[in-house]
């Protein structure tokens, strides 16, 4: 209480005496017109009046458009902040892992279904064409935060016309998943695809999870391999999916 009332005293004086000094100046100023009145000089006396009201107007037109245009500028610059530290008490509940509970992509693709194999081949930027039956798009994904996430896959020509199209809802937690259409899509002509360039998009709401270019090739071309990290993945990943579908009796369409 008394550093308060230091304070407040010393600005008082500061501006007691900042007053002061101003009574002076015009006091000076007020004598020294009079001087020039009393001696005959009153013209002068007027002109030495005028100059100086003039000048006071200017000053506080400067310090009002200033004050105006520069003050929050100012006070920013000139204020001094004492900074306070912060703390986080035990109350808040702090989450036990860092890591984004978002919708995570590991890879996408398509499935080819063969004549006398049961389990279908993966590819992901070619697909041979050989004794294939069907096909059916896929991605893998995994979520931080499980939940169920509503997907929209899309399959579209090389004219952009739609071929395919079909919505589901998968259950993603932390460990990658196999998300895919529950039919697969019959090629009653496969030689017509040979060539084609398609696209595979797949949605999440009105998040764009994959847009994957594809081609359909021909006989014998050769296929292109896994990528190393997939590779125990994927095939783990392919038995547990043909178990879900012998168990859910997959549809099969045909892609038109």
């Amino acid at each position: 209480m008394q550093s308060v009332n230091h304070t407040t005293s010393a600005a008082h004086k500061r501006i007691t005496w900042q007053k002061g000094l101003l009574f002076c100046v015009i006091g000076a100023f007020c004598l020294f017109l009079i001087t020039l009145v009393l001696t005959g000089q009153t013209w002068e006396a007027i002109a030495y009046a005028v100059v100086v009201l003039f000048g006071l107007l200017f000053a506080l037109a400067i310090y009002f458009w200033g004050s105006m245009l520069f003050g929050g500028v100012l006070e920013l610059i000139g204020r001094q902040r004492t900074p306070v530290p912060w703390a986080v008490d035990g109350s808040v509940n702090v989450p036990e892992y860092d890591f984004d509970p978002g919708l995570e992509l590991l890879a996408a693709g398509v499935l080819a279904y063969r004549y006398g194999e049961v389990k279908p081949h993966v590819h992901f930027m070619t697909v041979p064409m050989q004794n294939v039956r069907a096909i059916r798009p896929f991605v893998v994904a995994r979520t931080g935060s499980e939940r169920t996430y509503h997907f929209d896959f899309t399959l579209t020509d090389e004219q952009d016309r739609g071929r395919f199209n079909t919505e589901i809802e998968s259950l993603l937690h932390n460990s990658p998943q196999l998300v895919m259409p529950h039919c697969r899509l019959i090629v009653q002509t496969p030689k017509k695809l040979i060539g084609q360039r398609w696209n595979l998009q797949v949605r999440s709401g009105v998040t764009v999870v994959t847009s994957l270019r594809f081609s359909f090739a021909a006989d014998g071309t050769i296929d292109e391999p896994i990528p190393a990290s997939h590779q125990d993945l994927l095939p783990r990943l392919l038995d547990g999916a043909l178990k879900q579908d012998a168990m859910t009796n997959t549809q099969e369409i045909i892609l038109e």
